[in-house]
């Protein structure tokens, strides 16, 4: 590491405290569960809450993978509230109407409450949380035509644009947590997420803020704020190929994303779209001033149009900010050997595992196995892994790489310090 890399290394620090989303998601955000493709035509309803919640899970998945290498792959109903800043009582709560039971008869219904008496694992998902999780448990995500697929091939990634829908936890199981103090035995549940999610948080996601995000929650703005911190990372993109941007927003998608409803509160529709364009210029002041979004507005105005009569065109900050291209790729640079480092102790946790059966202390024992010849193949295959799912190929120089990885683990006293001797160049 260079003395003059200082500058860079801090700003990826800081892009490494917001969080990571996978694009198609986050472009996608506002469609992301359509209950269609689990229960065909019956009962599709689906409150703002209901999303909200939905929505909420997939950042605490994102948080937690970033955030909490011992953590990740389980969630509390306390975790999640922390999460969310609402009471966990709430989260504990009967859904009024869960996914898992509708289309159901009452002796169907019946009878599933009756396995999970026999058997408290076979878990009836009833409550306000649990219908989230059993919503990314059993709906594919919906995501739009223009995803992108990571495709693995030799070394290679190739990026294609297409429609696609996976379900996000592949695996969800449920433990109860007896408590020793006679009071409510808590429920903690344990999940892996999909191979194409996991990837694309290391190889095409958009950043955010969290805070921003649970500020908006309440509100119901958080999907258009994710669309449009999405979209600006999209423009910059463009900016640097040179490509061009269309800087139309579509005014009724907009509306929906942010809840703004065509009637007022009597039931009659407004008849000026004036009315409508003046609730949605509200919204965009709110996430000025509310989040780290800093963006004008422009509209255009047509007699019939489609979009709404009204169409926002959007610029945004950063667009006028000429930043050095060297300076972006040394930022680009470390931020990845960040997320390699995190990637990295995932797969060495993964391995530990494996060979360890004992839970008691794992993270200490885990930094005692990591520091001793134990296992040298597994922790060579940990590095290999996490370096494909981290830059999308192997190093030409790998085994060079991995040697002086193996050979500077004894010297290690901390996780920090994983990568602490080797340079790992994601560069040829």
């Amino acid at each position: 590491m260079k003395q003059n890399d200082s500058p860079y290394i801090a700003e990826a620090k800081e892009n490494s405290k917001l969080l990571r989303l996978d694009k198609n998601v986050a472009n996608s955000i506002d469609q992301i569960v359509d209950l269609s493709k689990l229960l065909g035509s019956e009962d599709l309803n689906m409150s703002t809450e209901d999303k909200n919640m939905v929505n909420s899970l997939i950042f605490f998945i994102c948080h937690s993978k970033q955030n909490d290498l011992f953590g990740f792959g389980n969630i509390t109903a306390k975790d999640f509230a922390a999460f969310i800043n609402v009471k966990e009582g709430y989260l504990r709560m009967k859904h009024p109407n869960p996914v898992q039971l509708r289309g159901k008869s009452k002796e169907e219904i019946k009878r599933l409450y009756e396995l999970q008496e026999e058997d408290p694992t076979q878990r009836v998902y009833d409550s306000v949380l649990e219908n989230a999780l059993y919503t990314l448990h059993h709906v594919p995500l919906n995501l739009r035509a223009s995803s992108k697929e990571v495709i693995q091939e030799g070394k290679e990634i190739q990026y294609t644009s297409l429609s696609m829908s996976y379900i996000l936890m592949e695996e969800l199981k449920t433990t109860i947590i007896n408590s020793t103090r006679g009071g409510m035995a808590r429920v903690s549940y344990s999940y892996a997420i999909h191979d194409k999610f996991r990837q694309n948080l290391s190889l095409y996601f958009m950043r955010f803020d969290i805070k921003s995000i649970i500020k908006l929650r309440r509100a119901g703005l958080s999907e258009i704020y994710l669309y449009l911190k999405n979209l600006k990372d999209t423009f910059l993109e463009k900016a640097k190929r040179k490509e061009e941007i269309n800087r139309a927003l579509h005014f009724n998608q907009m509306c929906e994303m942010a809840g703004i409803s065509r009637y007022n509160k009597d039931g009659e529709r407004f008849k000026n779209p004036r009315d409508i364009k003046y609730k949605l210029n509200r919204v965009f002041e709110t996430l000025q001033n509310e989040t780290d979004l800093k963006f004008s507005i422009t509209w255009t105005k047509y007699k019939k149009d489609a979009h709404g009569y009204y169409v926002p065109n959007i610029y945004f900050a950063e667009e006028t900010q000429k930043t050095h291209e060297i300076y972006s790729n040394l930022v680009r640079y470390h931020e990845r050997k960040l997320i390699f480092k995190e990637n990295l102790l995932q797969e060495l946790l993964g391995y530990f595992k494996h060979h360890n059966a004992d839970r008691e202390n794992i993270e200490e024992n885990m930094l005692i196995w990591l520091k001793s010849d134990r296992d040298l193949n597994s922790k060579e295959l940990a590095f290999r892994n996490a370096q494909f799912i981290s830059y999308g190929r192997v190093h030409n120089n790998i085994n060079k790489i991995v040697s002086a990885w193996l050979f500077s683990l004894p010297k290690i006293n901390s996780f920090h310090e994983i990568l602490e001797n080797v340079d790992v160049n994601e560069k040829e």
